[in-house]
Parts: C-alpha cells; sequence; structure tokens
C-alpha cells in the first residue's frame, strides 16, 4: 500500500472514531477524489488481510493426528514398580524384581549339589523344555520368592506358601519363601491387585498374535523412512498349538532412545529377501510364532513383522519389503530378558543368538 493509501486508509477510520456510540455520524461534504482514494485504500486493505483478522475471528486450524508420546496401552506404573505381562494379562512388580528361570536350568548336571536362588525375588521365564526335569527333587530353602503366570488348572507349588489370584485366562501366581515375612506378604498382595486384562501392554502388544499364518504381513509401510524413533516395542509370541483366538503374547519389552533408533536403522540396512531353508520346514509349523516390533516415529505407530522360527519365511517384514536376518537387526531384540532366542535354523541361530 502506497503512504498516500495508507493514510487516506487512516483518516477515514479517524473519522468514524470521533462518532458517539448510538449517534449517526453527520455526512461530510462532497468531495469525490477523496472518497474515491478512500475507498480504494480499503479494498486494498481488504484484499490484503485475511478475512479472519478483518472480522476479527481466529482462524480455522485444521487438526492433525497427534503422535502418542508412548506404544504403552497401560496406565503409568506406580513409581518404583513396572509392568510385566504374559498372555492377555499384565501385573506390576517392584523394579528390582529380576527375571530368572533358575529353576528349570540342568544345575544337577553341574558341579554345585544343589542349584542358587537369585539374590532377589524375580519374575518366572520358564520358556522352551524343562530342563532341570532330571534333577533332585526340588526343596523349600531353595524357593525365592517370585511371580507365575499360569493355567488355572494346573496345580500351584505347595513347598511354599502361594498367594494367587485368576485374571482372564491366566493364574497369577506369587510363590513366597519359606520364611515370607508379613511385609513380603502385602507386596505379592499389591502385585496380585495390580493384575489387569489388557488390550495393548506396556510395550504396546496384543495378546493375540497378529499373524494367522506364514503368509500374513502387517499394514504395509517403509521402514526405510522412518525418522525420529522414539520407542520400539518388543512382543514375543509362541505358538504352542494354542487355539487360534488364545493369548499367546509370552514377553515383550520396551527399547528407547538411541537405542531404538540403532535397532531400527539396522532393520532398515538389512538385504532385501528372506532367510531360512523352506524345504526343511513343515507346512504349518510355527504359522503363529514370531515377533511384532512396534514402532514409534514422528509419524505415528508402525509394525515389523520379525519371524525366527521354523524355516520359512524368515526376516523382516514392514508390509511393503521382507528383509533378511541380520545380526545388527535381530541380536538386540534378544539381548535382554524376558525375551530370549532358544534356537532353530542355523541362519536364525547365527543372527539371533546373543550368548557366546
Amino acid at each position: 500500500m502506497s503512504d498516500r493509501a495508507e493514510q487516506a486508509f487512516r483518516d477515514a477510520f479517524a473519522e468514524q472514531a470521533r462518532v458517539p456510540l448510538g449517534r449517526v455520524a453527520p455526512k461530510p461534504p462532497h468531495r469525490p477524489h477523496r472518497a474515491w482514494a478512500v475507498a480504494a485504500a480499503v479494498a486494498a486493505v481488504a484484499l490484503a488481510i485475511p478475512l479472519a483478522v478483518v472480522l476479527g475471528t481466529r482462524p480455522v486450524q485444521v487438526a492433525t493426528p497427534a503422535v502418542p508420546a508412548t506404544v504403552s496401552g497401560l496406565p503409568a506404573p506406580e513409581e518404583g514398580w513396572r509392568w510385566v505381562s504374559r498372555g492377555d494379562v499384565a501385573v506390576q512388580v517392584p523394579d528390582e524384581w529380576g527375571w530368572s528361570d533358575y529353576a528349570w536350568t540342568p544345575w544337577c548336571l553341574g558341579e554345585t549339589p544343589e542349584p542358587q536362588p537369585p539374590a532377589t525375588p524375580f519374575v518366572s521365564t520358564p520358556v522352551g523344555p524343562v530342563a532341570a526335569i532330571a534333577c533332585p527333587e526340588w526343596q523349600p530353602e531353595w524357593v525365592q520368592t517370585y511371580l507365575d503366570f499360569a493355567d488355572p488348572a494346573s496345580e500351584p507349588p505347595s513347598l511354599t506358601p502361594v498367594l494367587s489370584r485368576t485374571v482372564g485366562t491366566t493364574d497369577v501366581r506369587v510363590v513366597l519363601r519359606a520364611d515370607a515375612t508379613a511385609a513380603d506378604e502385602a507386596v505379592a498382595q499389591g502385585i496380585l491387585d495390580s493384575a489387569t486384562v489388557f488390550e495393548r501392554d506396556a510395550a504396546g502388544c496384543a495378546p493375540v498374535a497378529p499373524f494367522a499364518d506364514l503368509e500374513a504381513r502387517p499394514e504395509a509401510w517403509d521402514v526405510t523412512g522412518a525418522e525420529g524413533v522414539v520407542e520400539v516395542g518388543l512382543c514375543r509370541y509362541l505358538d504352542y498349538a494354542l487355539e487360534a483366538d488364545r493369548p499367546n503374547l509370552t514377553a515383550s519389552r520396551v527399547l528407547g532412545g538411541e537405542e531404538a533408533g540403532a535397532l531400527i536403522a539396522a532393520v532398515a540396512a538389512a538385504p532385501e529377501g528372506v532367510s531360512g531353508n523352506p524345504a526343511d520346514c513343515l507346512s504349518d509349523y510355527d504359522q503363529r510364532s514370531g515377533l511384532v516390533l512396534r514402532v514409534l516415529d514422528a509419524t505415528g505407530v508402525h509394525d515389523v513383522y520379525l519371524r525366527v522360527d521354523g524355516c520359512r519365511n524368515l526376516g523382516f517384514d514392514d508390509g511393503t519389503t521382507r528383509r533378511e536376518l541380520t545380526r545388527d537387526g535381530c541380536t538386540p531384540v534378544f539381548a535382554a530378558p524376558p525375551l530370549r532366542f532358544d534356537g532353530g535354523q542355523p541362519e536364525a541361530v547365527s543372527a539371533c543368538f546373543a550368548g557366546e
């Protein structure tokens, strides 16, 4: 707008400002040239200023979907506690509780005459064959306090006190030491009271594997385009020849920050293709076993399927591209409990086994 037009605009508004409220402004003398200038100035301003500003209203904002802050589908745990889950049930345990399967290890094949219980209470992770089946009879003094998820139809341990609660399809049991105190029992009761059936656990995992067969693929996206990875939920499913709709989540955990970003970068760098030897496979072997990586980045949550069981279609799949198993992409998944790799095809072992 020119200086002259701007001044004309200001004069017009100043003249109207001098009129008291509820009064009509006197008609000014006929000044055709000035009226034309004012009209032109106002028109120019109207073209330059959005209608919302002229009318004193806010411009319409188009809402964009909010990116979740976490993959978790559960509320934050109590301070000093954390969520653990199996099947369709999640419970809170104190942070200092670890993970162990010492009672199911072949301790009797070693040089020690008895097992070595963990120093602190723990969450049980007895996945796979019972290696200690030929060991001597278990003794009460060998029992450390632990949490277990069991079939309600199974008999609970009887050597030491057990507190339990059936939730959903699971019997949540806290097995106490032989010398448990009232404080120990109070902690156990707090664990049982926290038990809940979930749709998504603290790692964003669903109770039932989202793949019903070896050809199932996630909703398509491109893992190579992941930006600003915040978290990755790791969801482990084992088939166990269960009914198709029975919960088969066996373990989960969350990676965050640089660790999450490094994992997804490694997955994106894996060569295209699949690992495994289909000629060695049964047609339906481990069709519901595998893992889901729940990737939270700047655009939302996306899934990557990870097949490590059996011998067909092994590797990563973002629904767009299948990628081979690599050590950089698979080992970090099994680097910490409760997830663990129990063996399989040589390609899967070399890529995923985090042990020596």
